[in-house]
């Protein structure tokens, strides 16, 4: 479901890109900023990376337990919905002159999530149908905690901005339905 719904949120921004800027290149990835020793994911530089930096559950809705009554008539506790919020982190890696360039691509992923601030089904069909919608909202840091994220990221400073995505529900309705799809037998496979 994460991947889902961060891979539609990049393919949206790059589609406005391409349209804002008539270029026909992919300019955000959806990638680690770096690798376990340090170096750039990206093998290119050039890009905007939106990295998950940031998983946390939503307890706002609460987190009681459901108790439901069986066709049978007895008693099944089932647990809630799990909302979690997303940390999405959109880093400029343009270089040397190329600097200037990635700034204006930052702020044109600012001015395109300012003017969606929810994404849904009718903006965005393609979004997965188990996701209601998402909504996008700028996290400010003061320096001493942006300083934390990228010693914790393992790097050194560069322009970004952090996004917080409200909120994703993970459901055991959800799961139990895929997992069924899943278990059918496929009768062409048992002859």
């Amino acid at each position: 479901m994460i991947y889902s719904a961060l891979n539609t949120v990049v393919f949206r921004i790059n589609d406005y890109l391409k349209l804002k800027y008539s270029n026909q290149d992919n300019r955000l990835e959806l990638c680690n900023l770096l690798e376990q020793d340090g170096s750039l994911a990206l093998s290119e530089t050039n890009k905007v990376i939106a990295t998950l930096v940031n998983i946390e559950r939503e307890t706002a809705a609460g987190i009681n337990r459901k108790v439901e009554l069986s066709a049978k008539g007895k008693h099944i506790l089932s647990n809630p919905p799990i909302f979690i919020n997303l940390y999405l982190l959109f880093t400029s890696v343009y270089t040397g002159k190329n600097y200037a360039e990635g700034l204006k691509f930052l702020s044109s992923i600012i001015e395109f999530l300012q003017s969606n601030i929810v994404i849904d089904h009718s903006n965005t069909p393609q979004l997965n149908k188990q996701i209601d919608k998402l909504v996008f909202e700028i996290y400010n840091m003061d320096i001493q905690n942006l300083s934390q994220l990228w010693g914790a990221i393992g790097g050194k400073y560069m322009p970004s901005v952090l996004f917080k995505v409200r909120m994703l529900t993970i459901d055991q309705e959800n799961i139990k339905a895929e997992l069924d799809s899943i278990s059918q037998p496929n009768s062409k496979a048992e002859m």
